[in-house]
């Protein structure tokens, strides 16, 4: 919808950063239970799914923020990246300081330092935004992760963000490490009428 049509002059809510102020609501409050839950699995693999706009990357930034603090969390957008830009983005957020290597090296230090932190009791979170978006070559590197183990469970928690389903995508015989492991899909809904009349 134009912005003029509902009678705003500008974007009433930020789309990129943390938000300014975040309101509380049922359906909020059940994608968070439902993160919660997740990232407690010991092979904890989620699908997250809502329109644009919709709130999942506010949801997701508070989510993370409610981890302890010595577990890791990396959000990547996965819209146009390539293999090199995955796993670089992921490894920074990390806290790595990358010199230009291959693709090996990056995905063997990622794998690693997965390992390592699941072993201390601090797996850490792989954040996907825009899965929906992303290259099968790209995709098939999201499934190698997903096959990560230590201590007997996954060494890295996932949360694949879409607009739309993807179950189409888990269909493909290269996603099936993803497809084992999904361990629920979650749909964001609206606020309910009494809600957004109180917003």
């Amino acid at each position: 919808m134009e912005l003029s049509a509902a009678g705003l002059f500008e974007q009433p809510f930020r789309t990129h950063g943390k938000p300014s102020a975040l309101c509380s609501y049922a359906a909020m409050r059940s994608a968070l239970g439902f993160l919660e839950k997740t990232y407690a699995d010991k092979n904890g693999l989620a699908l997250f799914q809502g329109p644009t706009l919709s709130g999942k990357s506010a949801i997701l930034q508070q989510f993370i923020e409610s981890l302890h603090p010595e577990a890791s969390a990396a959000v990547i957008d996965g819209n146009g990246l390539d293999t090199t830009g995955l796993l670089q983005q992921v490894l920074a957020q990390y806290g790595y300081r990358l010199e230009l290597t291959s693709d090996n090296e990056l995905a063997s230090m990622l794998r690693v330092f997965a390992m390592q932190q699941t072993v201390a009791g601090n797996p850490p979170l792989l954040v996907v935004e825009n899965t929906h978006q992303m290259s099968g070559e790209v995709l098939r590197v999201i499934a190698k992760l997903a096959e990560v183990k230590a201590n007997r469970q996954s060494a890295l928690r996932m949360v694949l963000v879409s607009d739309r389903s993807i179950a189409h995508i888990l269909k493909a015989k290269a996603m099936g490490s993803v497809a084992r492991r999904a361990t629920g899909t979650h749909q964001l809904g609206p606020m309910a009428a009494l809600e957004t009349r109180d917003y």
